[in-house]
């Protein structure tokens, strides 16, 4: 993890681990899948104790040229193959489900 630059910091104390890990995206499964394996590859050599630390750094956006839609920094497809399974209204409630927690 080192050495693609995910692990930014390192502790070891007394058979016990501290560490800080870097993930690109939030997600609380690629979170919790990513802990389960560090804790599997320390106990394979003796460490009793693991705390992992989390810094989420989601990479900026690519801005090509002039902006199609300026003042906006995120755009959310919502598509089916087929029509009245309620599109118009998962975007609707996603629009106000992510202005209201900003």
């Amino acid at each position: 993890m080192m050495e693609i630059g995910t692990l930014s910091e390192i502790a070891i104390s007394e058979g016990k681990v501290t560490l800080v890990a870097q993930l690109s995206s939030p997600s609380e499964d690629l979170k919790g899948e990513t802990a389960q394996r560090i804790r599997a590859a320390l106990e394979s050599v003796g460490v009793t104790e693991a705390d992992v630390t989390w810094k989420i750094q989601v990479p900026p956006r690519e801005v090509l040229g002039n902006d199609p839609i300026p003042g906006v920094r995120n755009v959310v497809l919502v598509m089916s193959g087929k029509g009245g399974v309620g599109k118009s209204t998962v975007a609707t409630n996603l629009a106000l489900a992510l202005k209201r927690i900003g």
